[in-house]
């Protein structure tokens, strides 16, 4: 499994930042996004070494707000699609809409639309070689 800490770079560290609320620097992982990670790992309890494993993308999974189509969260949004393998325009619209419901379907996941937790999880946890 790929871990992602400081000196890492790309679309992976993109939706950790979009993810965490720290959009400077996008794509870069920076000594400040590393103290953005820390405080994000106290904030839900976890060891706070700036290092995004398995403990942070599950802690990402469950913090990450509820998504569904016309929700104006664009860094969220954003991150969302970069999972997908969308285009990235932080609108969730009718093909971020229908991407996510055959994403679910594709899952076992109730093919509802909508990106809560469970949804979340699993496309963290479906990526996590990758981020």
């Amino acid at each position: 499994m790929k871990i992602l800490k400081e000196g890492c770079n790309g679309d992976e560290v993109k939706i950790v930042q979009y993810l965490i609320g720290y959009t400077s620097k996008l794509g870069n992982f920076t000594s400040a996004l590393t103290d953005k990670v820390k405080t994000f790992q106290k904030s839900n309890g976890l060891v706070p070494d700036g290092i995004v494993g398995n403990d942070v993308r599950y802690a990402l999974a469950v913090s990450a707000p509820v998504l569904r189509q016309s929700k104006t969260r664009k860094n969220v949004n954003r991150a969302w699609q970069m999972l997908l393998g969308v285009k990235a325009d932080g609108i969730f619209g009718k093909d971020t809409l229908a991407k996510t419901k055959e994403f679910q379907q594709q899952n076992g996941l109730k093919a509802d639309g909508v990106v809560g937790v469970n949804t979340w999880s699993k496309a963290l946890e479906a990526t996590k070689t990758n981020i």
